[in-house]
């Protein structure tokens, strides 16, 4: 599955045919038995002049789907075509013709989901919502809400008291209107290990969702986490590995195989893993990131703070990587910087959300170990994601 060209006069219609692209591979990987490569490794090829034999060859898959979506006014036309991956030939070739209805807000909203940034998922928050003005039982559009405060909480921008109950709710919503949705079990089962702690029922919803959609990258994913947190090291990675052969580019997927890597003491394969990530896409902050917690590990400091440097530079909103960042300076007696990162995060914490994980880490950084202590009681008091790492 390619992505699918954007044909309409105007290019803000970029993210609709991007959705319709997401919307077509949801589909396709519901049918047993056929391997379908995910829309997150799709989407490095949007731009490519490789021929369709090249990109399927690097693939590994015998037949590529291809098309485009052209938007006007109310109505929509979609072409798609089949190509054998050998010949380059034609299979099979079909136009349809649609008027759009409330498929406008959801496309919208995975747009700026997939972005992942926190402008990005709150921007997405306001188009499920508006689907479901349109439609109170639109079960996809009440799962993007679930996602999306999902993500909130995992990364930090939202109490977790907060905004994991409401990604239940949202969830539950969704599987009351749709019980075969995997995606929907998936996202329950993330929500089980981030903040309710019960890894026996993360596993049966995880399980739940792959026996539903066996090609869905994300619910391997989340299913590796399980075994991670169970010590349970080589099913994890077996885990991780079914994800990557699903979606071998993303850059979340890739970056965990690199974290379980690190947590079983395989540094050199975590770093291997990990450039390889920043290889993909040297813009992604968490690949730096977690880079420069393998060489903290290491005690190779100068390499530690070099990559926390440019994860910071890449993300300097996020508390997760100023955490780490502190932490790595201080470790290296660079007491100053860990100060200043100290101090910004306390102004921070007095008018906004900041993890007390990411608080505790700091004061660690600067020897307050009493402090640190305090940090991690509220924390754990919170159920915050930062206490499963």
């Amino acid at each position: 599955m390619l992505p699918f060209k954007n044909l309409s006069d105007s290019k803000e219609d970029e993210y609709f045919s991007d959705g319709i692209t997401e919307d077509i591979i949801a589909r396709l990987s519901k049918i047993r038995n056929l391997k379908v490569i995910s829309r997150t490794s799709m989407m490095r090829y949007k731009t490519s002049d490789k021929s369709i034999p090249e990109i399927c060859q690097e693939l590994k898959v015998a037949t590529a789907l291809e098309g485009s979506v052209r938007r006007s006014g109310s109505r929509l036309r979609i072409v798609s075509q089949l190509i054998d991956a050998q010949s380059d030939e034609h299979l099979w070739a079909e136009s349809y013709d649609r008027k759009m209805e409330d498929i406008f807000e959801i496309q919208k909203g995975r747009y700026f989901w997939n972005k992942r940034s926190e402008e990005g998922v709150n921007k997405s928050i306001e188009y499920f919502q508006q689907a479901i003005e349109k439609d109170s039982t639109y079960a996809l559009a009440y799962a993007g809400l679930g996602d999306s405060y999902l993500m909130l909480g995992v990364y930090g921008r939202q109490r977790p008291g907060e905004s994991f109950p409401l990604a239940k709710t949202y969830v539950n919503r969704a599987l009351r209107l749709d019980s075969g949705l995997a995606e929907a079990y998936a996202t329950l089962g993330d929500i089980n290990i981030h903040f309710d702690w019960d890894l026996d029922a993360a596993e049966a919803n995880l399980r739940r969702a792959i026996e539903l959609n066996p090609q869905y990258a994300s619910g391997f994913h989340w299913y590796s986490e399980v075994f991670v947190l169970r010590g349970e090291f080589e099913r994890a990675y077996q885990e991780s590995r079914r994800a990557l052969e699903l979606d071998p580019y993303s850059l979340i997927i890739n970056t965990q195989l690199g974290q379980h890597y690190r947590r079983t003491g395989e540094f050199q394969k975590a770093i291997d893993q990990l450039r390889k990530t920043i290889e993909f896409d040297s813009t992604f902050a968490y690949g730096h990131y977690d880079l420069g917690i393998v060489y903290v590990a290491l005690k190779q400091l100068d390499r530690a703070v070099y990559n926390l440097r440019k994860a910071n530079a890449l993300a300097p909103s996020d508390t997760r990587i100023l955490a780490g960042l502190a932490f790595a300076e201080g470790f290296a007696r660079n007491k100053d910087e860990a100060q200043r990162i100290e101090k910004a995060l306390l102004e921070r914490a007095a008018r906004e959300y900041v993890p007390p994980h990411d608080l505790a880490i700091v004061s660690l950084s600067l020897g307050k170990t009493e402090r640190a202590l305090e940090y991690l009681d509220q924390a754990y008091d919170d159920h915050a994601p930062g206490c499963l790492s």
